[in-house]
C-alpha cells in the first residue's frame, strides 16, 4: 500500500504509478496510471516530460508539442504520448481509452477520489532512447471550505488549509464544532490582505506531502507559512496569522525593576538583523533556491 499524496495550493510534483501494462504486436503500447494526489483537485495546470514542458496538448490527449529550457519547441512525442487527466471527483467514471485497449482495466476501476493521470507511450527508440520519461505535472490541489463563505473551493491560504486538515480524515478528523472558525476568518482575512507592491497577497501555502507524515510536522510546516499560532483551548482548535498590531501599552522608568545597565560595545555583526530565506516556482522552475538576504 502507498502512503496518498496530498497537494495544497499550486505545486510542480510527481506521483506513484499504480498501473502498468503492455499491448500491441510486439508490446508497441505501454500504458501507465500515475496518481498525484488521494483527493480530488481542482487542475492539472501543465505536464513536464523530463525537463521539457508540454506546450501544445490537444483535446485527445495527444502531446503535440514541448519546449525545453532553452525555449526550443518539438514535436518528437507528437503520435507517441497520450494523456489523459482525471481529476478525482468521488464519482469519476473509469478512463474509457484505458478500459477499451486493456483487459485488466474495467469501468469498475473508477480510482474515485484520486486525482491521476493515464498515458500511453508508443515504443520508438529515437523518441526515447533513455527509456520512459518520468512525467510531472504542475497541479493546483485541494478545495478547501471557506467559512466566510461557506463555499468548498481551490485555495492556497493557508488559514483555510490548516483548517481543512484538522477536520479531514487524512488529518486530525475534528467536527467542525471543534475548530473555532471565528478565528479562522480572521487568519484567513490577514492571509488575503494585498502586501506587496506587486499586489500579492500577504500569505500563500503551496506544497504536498504524504499521509506518513505525523500531524505535528504537516501542521508545523502550514503553520510556518503564515508565521502563525495553532493551539488547542477549551475544546476547540483556534489559530492566529502574524501581522503587525500597534502596542497595546507604554512602558516608561518606573515599570523598572531596578537600574538601568548600559553596554557601549557591540559586534557589527550584533548591530543589525537580516533576513534569509528558499523561494520554489515557476521563476525558479521548481528549484528551491535562495532569496537575496535582506
Amino acid at each position: 500500500a502507498l502512503d496518498h499524496q496530498i497537494v495544497y495550493g499550486r505545486v510542480k510534483i510527481g506521483g506513484a504509478i499504480l498501473f502498468d501494462e503492455t499491448t500491441g504486436n510486439n508490446n508497441k503500447y505501454l500504458h501507465r496510471i500515475i496518481a498525484f494526489a488521494g483527493h480530488e483537485i481542482e487542475e492539472f495546470e501543465k505536464f513536464y516530460i523530463g525537463d521539457d514542458e508540454v506546450t501544445v496538448l490537444e483535446g485527445d490527449g495527444n502531446v503535440a508539442e514541448i519546449t525545453d529550457s532553452d525555449g526550443e519547441t518539438s514535436d518528437r512525442y507528437d503520435g507517441l504520448i497520450r494523456i489523459n487527466k482525471h481529476l478525482g471527483a468521488s464519482d469519476q467514471v473509469a478512463d474509457s481509452d484505458l478500459v477499451s485497449e486493456s483487459s485488466n482495466w474495467t469501468s469498475l476501476h473508477r480510482l474515485n477520489g484520486i486525482a491521476y493521470v493515464y498515458i500511453r507511450f508508443a515504443f520508438s527508440q529515437e523518441a526515447f532512447p533513455n527509456g520512459i520519461p518520468e512525467i510531472t505535472a504542475v497541479i493546483k490541489g485541494k478545495k478547501v471550505y471557506d467559512p466566510r463563505t461557506e463555499a468548498t473551493a481551490y485555495s492556497n491560504n493557508p488559514a483555510l488549509c490548516i483548517r481543512d486538515y484538522l477536520s479531514s480524515g487524512f488529518g486530525l478528523n475534528e467536527a467542525s464544532t471543534a475548530i473555532d472558525d471565528s478565528r479562522t476568518i480572521t487568519a484567513a482575512n490577514i492571509c488575503d490582505e494585498v502586501d506587496t507592491l506587486a499586489g500579492t497577497t500577504r500569505y500563500t501555502l503551496n506544497g504536498a506531502f504524504v499521509t506518513s507524515v505525523t500531524p505535528y510536522d504537516i501542521l508545523g510546516d502550514i503553520n510556518l507559512s503564515m508565521g502563525g499560532l495553532l493551539w488547542y483551548s477549551q475544546g476547540k482548535w483556534r489559530m492566529k496569522a502574524s501581522k503587525w498590531t500597534p502596542a497595546l501599552i507604554s512602558l516608561d522608568e518606573d515599570d523598572f525593576r531596578s537600574s538601568i545597565a548600559v553596554s557601549t560595545r557591540h559586534s557589527r555583526r550584533d548591530n543589525f538583523n537580516t533576513v534569509r530565506g528558499t523561494f520554489r516556482g515557476d521563476e525558479t522552475n521548481w528549484q528551491v533556491t535562495d532569496y537575496p538576504e535582506v
